[in-house]
Formats: structure tokens, sequence, C-alpha cells
């Protein structure tokens, strides 16, 4: 008798084993596919024109969890099977951890307010509960198998935006993607980042000032693009070879902007996108409104008729080719929604945006990822937002770059899996039918 008892808890244990193991997979896969779908609808949320945070109802991101749930796994809740979302935040490390509700000290789980909260959210944390029958609860009814399995969705951070007001990206060559030259230039609270070389030539009595807050980094390719004259502070603010180059995902691309991508569709729902084709001179034929204007050919931008209220247009310009935007023009036009004022898809290593003539004042996100930004400032500029380029290049008679959050992407990057742990697997002791 003891001998098939023996075989038996034998049988059982081998069993189970395959099940739990199985049945952790499953769970496993649907922790994932959940992380995934949520944190997608949480990014397609962030992205609307309408976001509110607060405001903006969160069940999109809760039924899309559910359904990529039950097309792994059909829970069965009454068996105590469950998915829990939990929206990450950071602590104090900078650690990603679950987001805690101020109101109730508790994890702020998708759907309990009905809003997507206000605050850094940077993904979703994803639990998943799945009690297992066993052949040990059956045969004999003490034993109960309860898999618990978790999963983390985020997207990239936009940490170019966060950090830096200047950003050139060309690593190839070692002759400076970011060269500053002029004199009573200030880049007060930012930084300049550069891929390869770089290049900051002052006046010595009116010398380019850093924000001592930011730093100036050199990526790689570096080694022998440096040149450092007339620029305070000397000390605290030394080149960082970072070894670093942008991560794809951290900018717009032309396709955002285009029938179809985010950006139109933002615009488009507003009646505010506008496609116009072979280019277009700002002098001669007039923009019809606020809102996204894109086109494949040149842009050049001199004039534009006054509001009737006196404020800026409110544009942004997109083109496959060259931008160039006169400085009384300049100051006539502020960001559209999206937060883009200028991007050129051109590689043109001249001036893919070209801003000339001492312009005084300008406020927004100026991108040409494949080829170079040519400023030209004056000595009272203040220029707000971010510069981003394959090249930059800026002859200044003083004025100032300032970093401005509000100009960033208003989206995160594509999400992915990240940091998801292995999951656990837990038999708790106790009678059939527990739920531990």
């Amino acid at each position: 008798m003891v001998g098939v008892f023996a075989a038996l808890t034998i049988l059982a244990i081998t069993v189970d084993g395959r099940i739990v193991a199985w049945s952790r997979n499953l769970a496993q896969s649907v922790a994932d596919a959940s992380a995934l779908a949520g944190a997608s609808s949480l990014q397609e949320l962030l992205r609307a024109p309408e976001f509110a945070c607060g405001q903006t109802s969160d069940s999109l991101i809760v039924d899309q969890i559910q359904l990529y749930a039950d097309l792994n796994q059909p829970l069965d809740t009454t068996r105590g099977m469950s998915v829990q979302a939990y929206y990450l935040g950071r602590d104090d490390s900078g650690a990603l951890s679950d987001l805690i509700n101020p109101e109730t000290g508790s994890r702020w789980k998708a759907g309990a307010t009905g809003s997507v909260p206000c605050g850094p959210v940077y993904g979703l944390h994803v639990e998943v509960y799945y009690p297992q029958e066993t052949l040990m609860t059956r045969l004999f009814g003490i034993d109960y198998a309860t898999i618990r399995v978790e999963a983390t969705a985020t997207w990239e951070e936009t940490g170019w935006c966060n950090n830096y007001a200047v950003y050139g990206l060309d690593a190839s060559t070692a002759t400076a993607p970011v060269t500053i030259t002029g004199s009573g230039l200030a880049i007060s609270g930012g930084g300049i980042h550069s891929s390869g070389g770089l290049a900051l030539h002052g006046d010595r009595e009116t010398p380019i000032r850093l924000d001592p807050d930011f730093p100036v980094t050199i990526g790689k390719g570096a080694e022998a693009g440096l040149a450092w004259e007339g620029v305070t502070p000397e000390q605290g603010i030394m080149p960082v070879r970072a070894g670093s180059t942008l991560p794809p995902g951290f900018f717009y691309d032309l396709a955002d902007f285009q029938p179809g991508g985010f950006l139109w569709r933002a615009a488009d729902s507003r009646g505010q996108a506008h496609s116009l084709s072979g280019g277009f001179d700002g002098s001669v034929i007039a923009l019809s409104g606020d809102g996204l204007y894109v086109t494949d050919g040149p842009v050049r931008l001199d004039t534009l008729p006054p509001r009737s209220d006196g404020s800026p247009w409110q544009v942004t310009i997109v083109t496959e080719d060259r931008i160039t935007v006169a400085p009384s023009l300049a100051a006539d036009l502020a960001p559209y929604a999206a937060g883009v004022l200028f991007y050129s898809g051109s590689a043109d290593a001249e001036g893919a945006i070209a801003i000339v003539e001492d312009t005084n004042r300008l406020a927004g996100l100026i991108l040409a990822p494949g080829g170079t930004i040519a400023l030209d400032i004056a000595g009272d500029a203040v220029l707000e937002g971010m510069l981003l380029g394959n090249r930059i290049t800026v002859h200044s008679a003083g004025g100032v770059i300032r970093h401005q959050r509000a100009y960033c992407p208003p989206a995160p990057g594509s999400v992915a899996l990240i940091g998801a742990p292995a999951g656990t697997t837990q038999v708790a002791q106790g009678s059939a039918g527990e739920n531990r």
C-alpha cells in the first residue's frame, strides 16, 4: 500500500510539474500581450491632440488589455484567474516602479479612476494570476498551485529633448556637426550634444556662455573634432565622450506628418491639415490658415499677411526639401499644437533649414535629421525650443538659445517589452480550492 501511495505521489509530482510549466508559459504570454497592447493604447491616448491628463478616459487601455488576454487564454474569473495592470512611474532613484495614487496611497491600477493619471507615466506593469488545479489536488486534496507572472511594457523616452537644446547627429565626421561661432551667445537652460566633433568659437571679450547645470557631450568619432575657444565657464563644463548616438524613434519621421501619419490625422481631424505639391513661396502663396502644411518641394517664407487680431500664425511646416525663413517672418510664427515649427527631410549639407539675417525671435522645434540647420542670430535674439540636425551651424551676434520642454514632441517613441521579470510560480500549501 505504501508503495502504491509513493508511486502515485511521484506520478502526481511529475504530471503537476508539467502542468504548472505549461500553464506558466501560457500565463506569461497573456501578460506580455496584455502589457504591449495596454501600453500601445496608452501611447495612442497621449498622442491624441485632445488628450488631457486626469480627464481622458483610460477605458481603451483596459479594453485592449482584456482583449489580448482573452486572445491568449480566456480568463475564467470564477476560478480566480485575473489580469491587472498598473501605471508605471519612476522612483527617487530613477528606476521604473508602479505609480502611486496620492489619494489612496496604493498602486495606480488602470481603470481604477476611469482616466489617465497626471504626471509622468512611462508604460504599464501587468500581473497575471492563474490558479491551476493539479493532480495532487484531485488525488489528495492537499495542494493547489497559483501561478503569478509579470510583464512590463514601456517606450523609449525622448531623452534628447529633455536634456539638450542643441543636438548634432553626424557621427561620421570629426569636422564639427555642431559649430557655433560669434560672441555674446548664451545657451541657457539646456546643453549641447554632438555625435561627432564640436566647435565653439567665441569672442574673448564677449564669450559664448554655457549654463553650468547642463552638459556639453561629444559622442563617437569626436577624438579629433573639438575646438573650445572663448567659452565660459571653462571649469565644470568639460567635454564628455558619451559614446552614444541618437537612438531611432526619438524624433519625428517625415511619415508622421504625411497623410496617414498620426500628426496628420490629428491636424486633419481639426480641418487644419494641408498638402501642397511642389513647395511654396510664402511671399506669393498665402497660407490659408493655421495648421500643418506638408509639401514635397522647397519652402521659402518671406512675408505673411498680419492676423486680424494681431496674434502669430500657428503653423507647422514640413517638407522633403529645403526650408528658408526670413527673420521678420520667424517672429510672426508660433508652433502648431504638434510642437514642431519646421521639419525638413532634406539631406542638404548647406542648409536643409536656413533661418537667415539676424533672427530675433523663434520658438519651437527645428528638425533636420538628414541635413544642416543654419541659423543667424541677432544680438537680442531669443530662441526657445530645440535644434536637431545632422549638422548645426550657428552664427551669433549675441542672444540666447533656451531649452523649453514645452516644445518637445507630444508622443513617446515605439512601445517595447522591457525588464519583464521572469515570473514566479508559487505552489501554496493548503487545502484544495484555496487561492494564495
